[in-house]
């Protein structure tokens, strides 16, 4: 997945209010691929707040839909 600055920049914004309310944030994804996760991630200091992420087999392992 390709994302800019504005993706990362809402990312961190997001980050930022997770940290003031002093919550954490986990992910599972399948049709993105982990780029979710990868958004956060994105950001320093995010380890913090993102606990981790689970993802499905591909599509090609996988037939149905997402």
């Amino acid at each position: 997945m390709i994302y800019g600055p504005r993706e990362t920049e809402q990312a961190a914004k997001i980050g930022e209010a997770m940290k003031f309310r002093g919550v954490t944030i986990s992910t599972a994804e399948s049709c993105t691929g982990g780029g979710l996760s990868a958004c956060f991630v994105s950001v320093p200091g995010s380890s913090s707040r993102f606990k981790g992420s689970a993802g499905r087999a591909p599509d090609q392992v996988h037939k149905g839909p997402c």
